[in-house]
């Protein structure tokens, strides 16, 4: 049923936002601002887990780097630690797949929300009781397996939900958004760009994300001290539970928003086809109409009669294409 869908509903490259151009600037604006909110979120606990523990949360990249100089220095508990928390991420993120194959996307969000507040739980009790980075000494190797269910939230999460859905966008990357701005400046600028509205749109989506990503790494930083002296006082210290709460009110907020904005225009969309449909129904009326009074004017109009005929088929058959259409997108789901 995908062809009965706009050009915007279907898949994309990931940089690129899904969310359909015939959304109003209202609801952009909020999914424009549940993205930022994921985007800083992955900025405060990336920064968050590079101060104490030299790892990554969600750049599989800088961890590969570092797992590979700890191969080439053969330290063992550190090369363990970094690949744990590397197939954590992968493995998570490819359970996400597989579910999203055999079940429906609200069903999914419904037992995300508690799994994710579950694994920051986790991780923030693990830390307690292992006493990990209470002091630099326990701060690396083995005293770093209480990130392991960090690792699986943010796969659950980022290479999970965040891909999966309808309109994700990648918020966790920086990478490709920092060449979009600049290209879209220069398309607009030297060339004759017939989607420059779409262009803009997307440049503000990468901008405001790599903006919010900046700001929740600024965050972290100052809030380090903090965490850092909790954990030396042996003080229970909530904050992957906290963050793993944020993020699930956050899956919760765009799942919820983006359902009630595709259901809306989806319903929109039909009643425009509807309407379509029986204006067309009335113009081959009059048509057929007309014809009636042709026969009646006219003894040897045999070629005008025909075109007329075709005419009307055509309409009519046109009028049955739209309400196949209607009842076929009924079956769409987003």
């Amino acid at each position: 049923m995908a062809e009965y869908l706009p050009k915007s509903l279907r898949r994309r490259n990931t940089i690129q936002s899904k969310t359909p151009d015939v959304f109003t600037s209202r609801e952009k604006a909020v999914l424009l601002l549940v993205k930022s909110a994921f985007a800083f979120s992955w900025g405060f606990l990336n920064v968050i887990i590079f101060l104490i523990s030299s790892r990554y949360a969600t750049v599989m990249t800088g961890n590969l780097l570092i797992l590979a100089t700890e191969v080439r220095a053969w330290k063992s508990e550190e090369m363990l630690v970094t690949f744990t928390l590397i197939m954590s991420y992968i493995i998570s993120g490819a359970v996400y797949n597989y579910i999203s194959v055999k079940l429906h996307q609200n069903t999914i969000v419904l037992f995300l929300m508690p799994l994710v507040s579950f694994l920051g739980a986790m991780a923030d009790f693990l830390q307690y009781i292992s006493e990990g980075c209470s002091s630099p000494d326990q701060c690396s190797g083995s005293h770093l397996y209480f990130l392991t269910p960090v690792s699986i939230l943010t796969g659950l999460v980022a290479a999970g939900y965040c891909s999966n859905h309808q309109d994700g966008v990648s918020t966790n990357a920086m990478t490709d958004h920092l060449s979009v701005f600049p290209n879209a400046l220069i398309k607009i600028v030297f060339t004759e760009c017939p989607d420059r509205d779409h262009l803009k749109q997307k440049s503000l989506l990468s901008v405001s994300v790599i903006l919010s990503f900046f700001v929740g790494v600024i965050v972290g930083d100052s809030v380090k001290k903090g965490i850092v002296t909790q954990y030396s006082e042996n003080q229970f210290t909530p904050l992957f539970t906290c963050w793993g709460m944020f993020v699930s009110l956050l899956c919760y907020a765009h799942h919820t928003s983006c359902t009630r904005f595709f259901d809306h225009h989806r319903m929109m969309s039909k009643m425009l086809v509807k309407e379509n449909a029986r204006r067309y129904s009335v113009m081959s009326n009059i048509d057929i109409d007309n014809l009636e009074m042709a026969e009646a004017a006219s003894k040897g109009g045999d070629a005008d009669i025909t075109s007329s005929i075709i005419h009307s088929d055509t309409l009519t058959t046109s009028n049955e294409d739209f309400l196949e259409n209607v009842e076929e997108a009924d079956e769409v789901e987003i």
